[in-house]
């Protein structure tokens, strides 16, 4: 073809257009040099000097932000100019892929629609303009489907399609019917699909993949075979090809679609070790799927074919901006797993080849079907103990079968990672309950093992997870969750005293007293103090103590002792008037625990003597009244004694009852 010379001043689609001429760039302008570089594909340079240049000038915003977009820059839609019905139609190119580019929450079908208009208003370059058409209908009708504006917008563009005459309305009506047929899986949308299919034929229809993918759905093994072989004339000479059909065969399960590839792209085909592999699984061959399974890694090879790059025709290409994993194109990056591990593991006979893919297949078998695989998925957990490996015991059965000491000690080395989240998630439901009896005392060696600074810390975390290290608050004061060496002699003793003779039991009472007195003797303060303080935590839950809380708790644990405070709770928890939603909890403990004292009366008399000394007139009534009302509200015998022992005037004693807070 003859050079052609052209003036220096020119649009970016002017530009463009000369991709595939003999152009001569006259050096009479200042954007010569940078769109020399803009068709020798060196877009950083050119778009520095584009930049230098200044951005006064249409052409050149477009220009600079078609730069930008090819070296894989940020905001260049926002070098266009914001009056869309003004740009070349490669703007509107620019100005679509801008859009298609932002987030969901941002796109919206007004600047598809402005594009649209100004797309339809254009009267040259008809491929482009078709295809712009095309990928806004695209978008419209696949993308964002569940949004009502867009579907108008979808109606809009088949109908400029329509009056257009292009092909490209059978590639958007196989793309929505396909969708619909995802969502549906019903007989009305196969019927759509086989009509369409029926409809199209592969020499015509522009985008071949969708075709490809519904007869695929239907079974039409004829016109899916037809489209792959359309695919092979149209693209001979693509290096993707091969690749492509070769993923496609495998991601299929059919091996004979590969015989549309030509004799020489078929050879390499062949030796593929995935298609050996899935020549070998359709024809239940099993000893040559073993013996190919043996040398794969098990997320297969590293540059496994459903790695590579696949085709990606023209509309799909220009809808998605150069992304290919979209709906009626040809696939991208296919993980070896979802598409070979899954087949491996249902078909290898149980063993280590099988624990071998199973690991890192177990994620693409359906739940229901893992319980096939349970004492192999606890091996796996056992061996590794990651935390795919513990997700995927958490079933019924391999929590029946799970070793308890490794589940043990990943739940406490995840704690010491000191995560607000738990490693259970929501799995734990009333269908699946962990059976945390097998898991306990597994729990509390791990513990027991640490520092004992890190078990606390520990053992809080694992609380926060909802694990049941103790008994439940009311078993644990019906004796329930104590060590085995504990549990079993006062089990013994429960039984036999039904069967003692009466005379004895007193002398039960006296030994009893006498362990009891010991076991209290045998506790530290801070233990007897932080025992309380867990107790209180435990029925306050899901609330907990405050400051002022603990405190008050620690002096009641100072006057009745942890016993005491523990018997108090228990009666609390039993009394039918008692209110958690209404009553103040940490009041009606102190009444509850006042109203225990077994010599309350002998005390309200000693305090009645040591008031009569100190005021005069003291009317008994009075005294009767003020206490009643001071232990109703919590206050115990014991600080209004306290407080009688210091008092010379009836005012100190009324101000003093009045200021007396429950412990």
């Amino acid at each position: 073809m003859s050079a052609k010379s052209t003036a220096a001043t020119l649009s970016l689609t002017d530009l463009l257009a000369m991709k595939d001429r003999t152009v001569m760039l006259l050096d009479n302008g200042v954007d010569t040099g940078a769109d020399r570089l803009l068709l020798d594909g060196a877009f950083e340079e050119a778009a520095q000097i584009y930049q230098a240049c200044g951005l006064d000038d249409l052409h050149r915003r477009e220009k600079l932000a078609y730069c930008r977009y090819y070296t894989g820059a940020k905001g260049y839609g926002d070098i266009l100019d914001k009056e869309i019905e003004r740009a070349t139609p490669w703007g509107l190119a620019l100005h679509f892929w801008a859009w298609e580019s932002l987030s969901e929450a941002e796109k919206n079908s007004s600047v598809p629609q402005r594009i649209l208009q100004a797309a339809t208003a254009i009267e040259s370059f008809p491929d482009l303009r078709q295809t712009l058409i095309a990928a806004i209908g695209y978008h419209a009708g696949v993308r964002h489907t569940s949004q009502g504006n867009f579907s108008e917008l979808y109606q809009s563009a088949c109908t400029a399609l329509q009056e257009m005459g292009s092909s490209y309305i059978q590639t958007l009506k196989l793309c929505t019917a396909i969708l619909h047929h995802y969502s549906e899986r019903s007989e009305s949308s196969a019927q759509l699909l086989r009509e369409l299919v029926d409809a199209t034929s592969a020499e015509s229809t522009p985008t071949l993949a969708p075709l490809f993918t519904a007869a695929n759905i239907i079974g039409d093994i004829g016109k899916a075979e037809s489209a792959l072989a359309e695919l092979c004339r149209r693209f001979a000479d693509d290096p993707d090809l091969e690749p492509t059909i070769s993923a496609v065969a495998i991601e299929e399960g059919k091996p004979g679609l590969l015989e549309v590839l030509p004799e020489h792209l078929l050879a390499i085909s062949l030796n593929r070790p995935e298609v050996r592999l899935i020549t070998a699984l359709a024809a239940n061959d099993l000893s040559t799927v073993i013996e190919i399974a043996e040398s794969m890694p098990a997320n297969g090879p590293p540059d496994s074919v459903l790695y590579s790059p696949r085709i990606s025709e023209p509309l799909i290409d220009f809808a998605g901006s150069g992304r290919r994993a979209l709906l009626g194109g040809w696939g991208g990056y296919a993980p070896w797993c979802f598409v070979l591990g899954e087949r491996l593991v249902r078909t290898l006979p149980k063993g280590d080849l099988r624990r071998h893919f199973l690991r890192s297949a177990k994620d693409t078998i359906d739940s229901d079907d893992l319980e096939e695989y349970a004492d192999e998925l606890c091996s796996l957990f056992e061996e590794h103990g990651e935390y795919d490996d513990f997700y995927s015991i958490l079933t019924p059965e391999c929590l029946r079968q799970v070793d308890p000491e490794a589940f043990a000690n990943y739940l406490v080395k995840a704690a010491e990672e000191d995560s607000e989240y738990s490693p259970l998630y929501g799995d734990e439901d009333e269908d699946s309950p962990v059976p945390w009896h097998r898991f306990i005392p597994s729990l509390k060696q791990a513990l027991a093992a640490l520092t004992p600074e890190k078990a606390a810390f520990c053992t809080s975390v694992l609380e926060s997870w909802d694990i049941p290290l103790r008994a439940p608050l009311a078993d644990r004061l019906a004796g329930e969750g104590m060590p085995e060496s504990l549990s079993a002699p006062l089990a013994a003793i429960q039984a036999a005293i039904t069967e003692c003779g009466a005379e004895v039991l007193p002398y039960l009472q006296v030994a009893l007293m006498k362990l009891s007195a010991r076991a209290a003797a045998l506790t530290p303060p801070a233990t007897a103090e932080d025992t309380v303080i867990q107790a209180i935590n435990d029925f306050l839950k899901p609330r907990h103590l405050t400051d002022y809380g603990v405190d008050r708790a620690r002096k009641m644990t100072g006057r009745y002792g942890a016993a005491g405070v523990l018997q108090g709770l228990e009666a609390l928890l039993a009394n039918p008037d008692f209110n958690p939603e209404t009553d103040r909890p940490m009041d009606a403990l102190a009444n509850t625990l006042v109203k225990l004292q077994g010599t309350l009366i002998s005390r309200r008399a000693y305090l009645a003597g040591i008031l009569r000394k100190r005021l005069k007139n003291l009317k008994s009534h009075w005294l009767d009244q003020q206490v009643s009302e001071a232990m109703g509200r919590g206050v115990d015998i014991e600080q209004m004694i306290e407080l009688a022992k210091g008092v010379s005037s009836w005012d100190d004693w009324s101000e003093g009852l009045e200021n007396l807070q429950p412990y």
